[in-house]
């Protein structure tokens, strides 16, 4: 083999034969990165859906590793553009090791609806009132998810403080020891429905009015709902043209909606949640909100 040739093999995690067009390295990249620094343990992305890998293996761990720390690197060492562009290396890494999945992605609008307990209060200036569930709501102490507890982020051979935590390892997360149920906005108006409500973007039932909710979640529990379940569906806009200021004339789509459906075991997951909201709430002296 000539020296050319061997000082191109060897640096070819630096190159284009070495990169994955899916983003990171390739075999022949990874294994050039190896020859170049021994001891490393670096291997090729773990491509396999998360639902499908074994919950606490080898596999699993490692992805979720890699994207604390790459979610890590483009929050807060990525430049906006970069961090914009779906086809920058960090994204298109993000989206090969299935860390940006389809409840949390750069590129979809996602909006939910959160159920809980809730109590009324008024505002210190008596302005109005509002609804709030903060009553069960704590200060804890957890292990960054960021850098493990470390401290420390790292990026190829270099090590950071880790911005999220400032080093510590620790950060301070807000908890509540009441259950809740957050459901995507059109799963949200269906579980209002269920309820007997009429669907709006927030709300509140009565504490009162808790004892007709509970006996309309058991008769749900006892019998299929499939008039409430349907199928997942995409809906895109139609293509259309506009100018901009400089007179450029542009041809792109509107917003591409994503409805993931609603299956009879969803279903039956927000029936049991639902009960122990309301037996919740019963138990308090609360209501049941959502917003």
């Amino acid at each position: 083999m000539k020296i050319n040739e061997i000082l191109t093999e060897s640096a070819a995690w630096q190159r284009k034969e070495g990169k994955s067009k899916s983003g990171g390295l390739n075999k022949k990249g990874v294994a050039s990165y190896r020859r170049e620094h021994p001891g490393s343990k670096l291997q090729t992305a773990v491509t396999t859906e998360p639902s499908k890998l074994k919950k606490g293996s080898k596999a699993s761990k490692r992805r979720k590793s890699f994207c604390a720390r790459m979610k890590g690197m483009k929050k807060h060492r990525t430049s906006a553009k970069t961090a914009r562009d779906p086809n920058s290396r960090i994204n298109k890494s993000l989206r090969k090791w299935n860390c940006e999945g389809a409840e949390n992605t750069e590129n979809l609008l996602s909006e939910s609806i959160t159920f809980g307990p809730a109590v009324e209060k008024e505002f210190s200036d008596g302005s109005g009132k509002y609804w709030t569930g903060q009553d069960w709501e704590r200060k804890v102490e957890e292990q960054c998810p960021y850098c493990n507890g470390t401290g420390k982020e790292t990026y190829g051979d270099n090590s950071y403080v880790c911005d999220y935590c400032n080093g510590k390892g620790k950060v301070i997360e807000t908890v509540s020891d009441a259950p809740e149920l957050n459901v995507s906005n059109a799963n949200g108006r269906v579980v209002l429905e269920m309820l007997g409500v009429e669907p709006e973007s927030s709300g509140a039932i009565d504490n009162k009015d808790l004892p007709q909710i509970m006996r309309r979640l058991i008769m749900l529990k006892n019998k299929t709902g499939q008039e409430y379940t349907r199928p997942p569906s995409v809906t895109r806009s139609d293509r259309s043209t506009w100018s901009d200021d400089q007179g450029m004339t542009h041809i792109g789509r509107g917003p591409e909606m994503h409805d993931y459906g609603l299956s009879q075991q969803q279903l039956d997951k927000y029936v049991d949640r639902l009960i122990k909201l309301v037996q919740f709430a019963q138990k308090n002296n609360a209501s049941l909100g959502w917003g």
